[in-house]
């Protein structure tokens, strides 16, 4: 037998989500995360430093965000951030902005 330690963070791939590109309403923001070790034990996403609602699909991997025009400002730049913990509390944040 042998022991594994799981010190390697989870992984963010943007899927559809582009920096610095500009989003109508109801466009969706998406991102593939995972773990290949201990597995995924949270996420969140936040916009301009609010937590934001996200939806994950386990089958596919994938978390997506759509635009809300009632809660985001039209017509400027916001800051989107990405966190994802796995089960060993090992953190990636995915950080970027985009246009609104």
């Amino acid at each position: 037998f042998f022991v594994l330690i799981d010190t390697l963070a989870p992984l963010i791939k943007p899927v559809t989500f582009r920096a610095h590109q500009k989003y109508a309403a109801n466009d969706l923001l998406s991102f593939e995360i995972n773990d290949d070790l201990s597995g995924l034990k949270s996420y969140n996403g936040y916009i301009d430093n609010e937590w934001a609602l996200f939806e994950y699909d386990k089958k596919s991997n994938k978390l997506t965000y759509a635009l809300d025009k009632e809660r985001l400002a039209a017509g400027k730049r916001h800051v989107l951030e990405v966190v994802v913990v796995d089960e060993r509390n090992n953190i990636v944040v995915y950080k970027s902005d985009f246009y609104y």
